[in-house]
């Protein structure tokens, strides 16, 4: 009976998810409800989860999303909005999902955090299940630089390698 209703909790957990349109940028990074997310998330320091909970909802302060807030620019006119570029690389929109998959900048990086599970981030088309390699990406000094700081800092960050 604990098992049946444990499923039953988690297919209409499931179906409320799948019907929610909104939540377009946290289905890009959570497949689905899956309980060891709030799990991991409930062990992590504070400013490590807000750090994670920004990153996978796509409410950043990186420049994608300042030219949606500040500009008014939706989709396809966001991304291609000067403003919205990259820092690091210049080749596409700074957002979660361009640091997670597509930046040539951060290639080294993705590498060598997704390589201990056997990913190589080139190969990536979408976001990687979540994973402690994920939170250990996002958390990287370099994106939470991109992500809270000005120019000066990234530029340091750069300088660094890190």
């Amino acid at each position: 009976m604990k098992a049946w209703i444990k499923e039953a909790g988690k297919e209409e957990w499931g179906a409320h998810w799948n019907a929610q349109p909104e939540l377009r940028q946290s289905k890009l990074f959570l497949h689905g409800p899956d309980p060891h997310i709030w799990r991991d998330l409930k062990k992590m320091k504070r400013k490590n989860v807000s750090n994670v909970l920004r990153f996978v909802t796509g409410h950043t302060f990186m420049k994608r999303h300042r030219t949606v807030i500040d500009k008014g620019k939706r989709g396809i006119t966001a991304d291609v909005d000067i403003g919205s570029q990259c820092r690091l690389c210049w080749t596409g929109p700074e957002s979660p999902e361009h640091l997670l998959l597509k930046c040539p900048r951060l290639m080294w990086m993705r590498n060598s955090v997704y390589s201990q599970s056997g990913i190589v981030s080139y190969e990536l088309d979408t976001p990687p299940p979540w994973s402690a390699q994920m939170v250990e990406f996002i958390n990287k000094p370099i994106i939470q630089a991109l992500d809270t700081s000005g120019e000066n800092a990234i530029q340091i960050h750069i300088a660094q390698g890190a």
